[in-house]
């Protein structure tokens, strides 16, 4: 996952497995404009669980990020 701002990259992630991510990104103030923001969040192929254990998992469901939280604070 490529978290930016107004375009511009602030951070990366990228999951090995199902585990938990929690941080916390700091944007530069030389990245903020005054008024509106943009805020993205880039996603790569999500591997199924069949493909990350070649197959023993029957699951073939797309795996996907979910947030529990999400906060923008000043």
């Amino acid at each position: 996952m490529v978290v930016k701002v107004n375009g511009q990259e602030m951070a990366r992630y990228r999951w090995q497995e199902c585990e938990l991510w929690e941080g916390e990104i700091l944007i530069p103030a030389s990245a903020v404009r005054i008024g509106w923001n943009e805020v993205s969040f880039e996603y790569a192929y999500a591997l199924s669980p069949a493909e990350v254990t070649q197959g023993q998992n029957g699951d073939r469901r797309m795996l996907s990020v979910g947030f529990t939280r999400l906060e923008v604070t000043r």
